[in-house]
């Protein structure tokens, strides 16, 4: 799609179209934010306390990682935590809201992958994802049915319906975030004054950058908010998992040439992840954010690897076809990736983490 824009960008009717979309887009995000901000359309509130995770932009920011090392650490810490998320393109909405956890009966295809991935990580934890468009109802769910006192709202900056009492706002200090522009014609979400409602700004991927790229994008950013703490993380490869035993494997096992197959919001960082390895990809399938992969692309993707070890990330696994065994046979690898904060982030996330839910 991102292709695509760029085509149309380079003609002056397709620019002019997409900058006049753009500011239909923007108009309408803004309105409907003071449309809540004045109280013409009525927010609600938890009586347990709202964290917020999320983006001004599209893409990968590393979010849903920064939302599991937080719901870890929380429940370690020794409170009831739950997630909750809308479930982005869940191919069965008959139920409002859909509960994960390991004591519940619940659909895949209910679910979406993020809240899919999410349960596998965090189970064992016994920590609930629960998943509806109403992250209102979401909140109320978890507090009755698991009694939660702490809320991660995953992916939430631009719902307003919800008060949160921590907004977390995490961006990709791989892309151009200076000169990004709203969408259609940039992937920004709503504009960057946004950055205002932020308590604490998480650069991610700042491993894809230089110290005077990351020096000039927090100047950039304590512009708009110079009062929000900003942090600076990595993603660091972990371990590969076996697709087929599901059984950890050390980062040194996998040597040499292999495949790489995608569907996320940021390829270029998984693929450099793989990369930074000493492992060199004969071929990266890059498939749209979300994407749920079909059989016909699995038979194809074999037809073309060759016996060549196959590398995916753990959300693209979990929209493999249920017979993807068949498909792909063997050598099929997940790369696991964790979140590291820089210098002194991992105690000001903690702080900020905590700091709310103390005494609830």
């Amino acid at each position: 799609m991102e292709d695509l824009r760029d085509k149309i960008k380079n003609t002056f009717l397709g620019n002019a179209a997409l900058s006049f979309l753009s500011l239909i887009y923007g108009f309408t995000i803004n309105t409907r934010k003071q449309l809540y901000e004045t109280g013409f359309l009525k927010k609600h509130s938890l009586p347990v306390k709202v964290i917020c995770f999320g983006n001004i932009s599209t893409g990968g920011t590393g979010k849903t990682s920064t939302v599991i090392m937080a719901a870890t650490e929380l429940k370690k810490t020794g409170f009831n935590v739950a997630i909750i998320m809308r479930g982005y393109k869940r191919k069965n909405k008959k139920r409002d809201v859909v509960i994960l956890h390991k004591d519940r009966d619940f659909s895949p295809d209910e679910a979406g992958d993020e809240a899919l991935m999410l349960y596998d990580i965090l189970k064992d934890l016994s920590i609930p994802i629960i998943v509806s468009s109403d992250r209102y109802k979401a909140g109320k769910t978890a507090i009755k049915e698991f009694d939660s006192n702490i809320i991660l709202m995953d992916d939430g900056y631009q719902y307003f319906r919800l008060k949160r009492d921590k907004n977390f706002l995490l961006i990709n200090a791989a892309t151009d975030f200076q000169n990004e522009r709203i969408l259609p014609i940039g992937n920004l979400r709503e504009d960057k004054n946004g950055i205002k409602r932020a308590d604490l700004i998480i650069l991610t991927h700042c491993e894809r950058e230089n110290e005077e790229k990351l020096k000039e994008i927090k100047r950039s950013i304590y512009k708009i908010n110079p009062k929000a703490d900003i942090i600076e993380s990595m993603h660091v490869p972990q371990f590969f998992i076996d697709a087929s035993t599901l059984k950890k494997i050390p980062l040194d096992f996998i040597k040499g040439e292999i495949v790489a197959v995608s569907g996320i919001g940021d390829p270029s960082s998984f693929e450099e992840s793989l990369k930074s390895l000493g492992l060199k990809i004969n071929q990266a399938w890059r498939f749209p954010d979300h994407h749920r992969f079909t059989n016909e692309e699995f038979k194809t993707i074999e037809n073309h690897r060759h016996d060549v070890t196959l590398i995916t990330t753990y959300k693209d696994f979990s929209r493999f076809p249920e017979n993807w065994k068949k498909l792909i046979g063997k050598n099929v690898y997940i790369l696991f990736i964790e979140v590291v904060f820089l210098y002194n982030g991992y105690k000001i996330f903690l702080d900020q983490v905590i700091e709310k839910g103390e005494g609830v």
